[in-house]
């Protein structure tokens, strides 16, 4: 009796517990803002017919391939064209027969047919289809309508290596960097490749083209002076200042207006290494024991885009700068 009670209790508590944790507020984790791009690159297709790549199914689809990494979208289709049709690696049993094709077209995967149209050199009697991308172009179609980061590791590297060993036209014509440049994807200012084998790490994003494009470290903010600095005032960003955190240099001109703009800060656009895509929050200071201001406020005329820099105005008081004065400001911004 003592046992059943207990085994009662027990089912009654696994009912019961997901009523409670949705009384007290709890949700899922969401899934990490980014992927490996080797998560998409691990499948196998083994061919059914010889010279013939789609794939005749029942109940399910196998072109349909489920990764581990991203909880919002747990399985991708490996042929899909969302941003370009991905290159093929045929892996013959023959290796010096083994080649990467790239798709004319696809079929759309249902129940019972899936695969991509392929029109190889050569002839494949034993063979199987895996990702000539080691992953990175079906990362990029995966993610084509949600901004992501997807990261290139030293197992991405395997991958491609793996393909390239097969044989030497394969040595010459699948290279990383190969790779890399031939990528498409589909979202400018949304997706972000990371190498994290360079050193530092190399940031690739998306480009008018979409193309990868290889992003430099953002240069330093421009800076303008308005109103609040006076007539003919002199102004600049300190060399080693960034898009998060400088020093700006200011020696006002003649009659500085109260409540106007003393200066606006410029970011580079997102899209080209560094800036923001949204609002950021930023700190001004007037730093210096000389001559030091306060009760300035900052305001954000523009918002960053893809391609838009985005904006940080430093406004001062009702109590004007003082004319001809040396200034110094830092500012932090996130």
């Amino acid at each position: 009796m003592r046992i059943r009670i207990v085994t009662l209790f027990s089912f009654l508590l696994a009912l019961l517990t997901p009523v409670f944790a949705a009384a007290q507020g709890f949700t899922p984790a969401g899934g990490p803002p980014w992927v490996y791009a080797d998560n998409y690159g691990r499948f196998v297709l083994q061919g059914q017919q010889p010279n013939v790549y789609t794939f005749q199914v029942s109940g399910f689809s196998p072109c349909q391939i489920t990764q581990l990494n991203f909880s919002d979208q747990t399985t991708f289709y490996a042929f899909s064209n969302a941003a370009a049709l991905a290159p093929v690696f045929i892996q013959d049993n023959n290796s010096a027969n083994s080649e990467v094709v790239t798709p004319g077209s696809y079929l759309a995967p249902t129940e019972t047919t899936c695969g991509p149209a392929l029109s190889p050199t050569n002839s494949h009697t034993t063979f199987s289809l895996q990702s000539g991308t080691g992953g990175l172009q079906e990362a990029l179609n995966a993610r084509a309508t949600k901004s992501a980061t997807i990261i290139l590791s030293k197992e991405w590297y395997s991958l491609i290596s793996g393909i390239s060993g097969s044989n030497a036209t394969l040595l010459n014509s699948t290279t990383p960097a190969d790779v890399i440049t031939n990528a498409t994807c589909a979202t400018t200012g949304g997706t972000v490749v990371i190498d994290v084998t360079a050193t530092p790490w190399a940031q690739y994003g998306c480009n008018a083209s979409h193309k990868l494009t290889l992003l430099t470290p953002a240069p330093k903010p421009a800076v303008a002076a308005g109103a609040g600095a006076g007539t003919s005032p002199t102004i600049a960003i300190v060399a080693g200042s960034n898009q998060s955190t400088g020093t700006i240099t200011l020696t006002t001109g003649t009659t500085p207006t109260a409540s106007a703009i003393v200066f606006t800060v410029t970011f580079s656009a997102p899209d080209y290494g560094g800036g923001f895509v949204y609002n950021p929050n930023c700190t001004v200071t007037s730093v210096g024991s000389a001559n030091s201001y306060s009760g300035g406020t900052v305001s954000y005329p523009v918002t960053g885009t893809g391609t838009t820099p985005g904006t940080m105005a430093y406004t001062a008081s009702a109590t004007a700068l003082t004319a001809s004065v040396a200034y110094k400001f830092t500012y932090s911004c996130h």
